[in-house]
């Protein structure tokens, strides 16, 4: 049961990776920092955008609907910190700048 929750769970990740979707839920409101989001919220920027030259974000949830795995790809955040993947970057808050790891 165990193997088939997370077969589940590594397939809506993979499907919500391909629609760039971010955390789960989320207020959806646009914004242009995390200040504009609710506690459990963050502006998540899309494209790589991270905010510059006026690029606006959707307040989204950092809590995620299913639990976050260390599959690949790796993202580097617009912080400049490297996650696992694009889970783990939303669950702490963070938008992704790119795939692959922060130089």
């Amino acid at each position: 049961m165990r193997r088939i929750t997370l077969l589940i769970g590594l397939i809506s990740f993979s499907l919500c990776f391909l629609a760039a979707c971010g955390g789960g839920g989320g207020g959806g409101k646009s914004c242009a920092a995390s200040a504009e989001c609710a506690a459990d919220e963050f502006c998540n920027f899309t494209d790589g955008a991270c905010g510059e030259n006026g690029a606006s974000g959707k307040c989204t949830s950092t809590i995620q609907e299913v639990a976050c795995t260390e599959a690949p790809p790796s993202v580097c955040s617009c912080a400049g910190l490297t996650f696992f993947n694009e889970c783990w970057s939303s669950s702490a808050g963070q938008s992704v700048r790119n795939l692959g790891d922060c130089p």
